[in-house]
């Protein structure tokens, strides 16, 4: 980790000994490429962060926070005892200029494939199993200490083979972490990450049911997020406006199931289940029961 090399900057230019295959996404201050090992041909990605304005510092301590928490959820940089469900990081390097750091290049796992938002269309019984998927990498995370906070459908890539990998890890921090500040993605954020408070496993809950919840009904939970003037935001899941079931809006969806996204979304931290295994456990377990046919769903 940490060392200095010159970011990617286009198509077909090299990256130390890569070569700059592909542009997949932009961000803030941020762009991730496809790059390719000239020697072996396997594909990595590269998520390059700029540092142009001092305020954008904030921008390599999420990348610097997001290697870090990686390696340490995945015991180390690599392959070697990764969690399949969980994407992997190889290397962390910087840019410098002036003896000042302008920039950081991570290099991580290539997933090819779509986000779980563009593949909302698949079978149900597929889009389950990347429930469960999703299920078990949080389970991972919450052994290491750690938690997500940030889970969402563009964070969850599937591929054509129904693999699933959680991504993005820029907001992941230790359970139990008080923010301070509000961090998190509309639609899919907690309320008490709204309000800047303690975050615990059943914060990775609530945004793990808001996922399921606009897959499953395509439709996102009823909240008022605060405008980007505003310090006060009025969250309206839960006790004051209650979202309508999802298999009331999909009749494809399970009532077990239904049931379980609703525990997941409700406003209260406590009134959630108490841990991912939990939801694990009860979704596998009907999932079975529904491949034997004892169930209606």
């Amino acid at each position: 980790m940490g060392k200095d090399t010159p970011g990617a900057s286009s198509i077909g230019s090299t990256f130390r000994e890569y070569r700059v295959k592909e542009k997949l996404g932009v961000g803030a201050r941020s762009t991730v490429y496809k790059i390719q090992h000239p020697d072996t041909g396997k594909l990595y990605a590269l998520k390059h962060v700029s540092k142009v304005l001092p305020e954008d510092e904030r921008y390599l301590r999420h990348l610097t926070n997001e290697y870090e928490n990686i390696c340490k959820i995945q015991n180390g940089p690599g392959e070697k005892d990764a969690h399949p469900n969980i994407v992997c990081v190889y290397d962390l390097f910087k840019e410098r200029k002036l003896l000042r750091v302008t920039g950081l290049s991570m290099l991580l796992e290539y997933v090819p494939g779509k986000n779980l938002g563009q593949r909302s269309d698949l079978p149900m019984k597929r889009l389950i199993d990347v429930l469960i998927q999703t299920c078990k990498a949080l389970q991972r995370m919450h052994e290491m200490g750690y938690l997500h906070c940030d889970l969402k459908p563009d964070n969850i890539i599937v591929m054509h083979n129904g693999w699933a990998k959680v991504i993005d890890f820029g907001f992941s921090c230790k359970t139990n972490t008080e923010l301070g500040n509000l961090k998190g993605t509309r639609d899919f954020i907690a309320p008490e990450q709204v309000s800047g408070g303690v975050v615990t496993e059943q914060t990775d809950m609530y945004n793990l049911g808001a996922t399921f919840y606009k897959v499953f009904t395509g439709q996102a939970v009823p909240a008022v997020m605060p405008s980007m003037r505003s310090e006060s935001a009025i969250f309206l899941s839960g006790d004051t406006i209650r979202a309508t079931p999802p298999a009331e809006l999909n009749p494809q969806v399970p009532v077990w199931l239904s049931d379980i996204i609703m525990q997941c979304i409700e406003k209260k931290p406590r009134h959630r289940p108490a841990r991912i295994t939990d939801v694990l456990n009860a979704v596998e377990t009907e999932k079975l029961r529904m491949e034997l046919g004892n169930t209606d769903q």
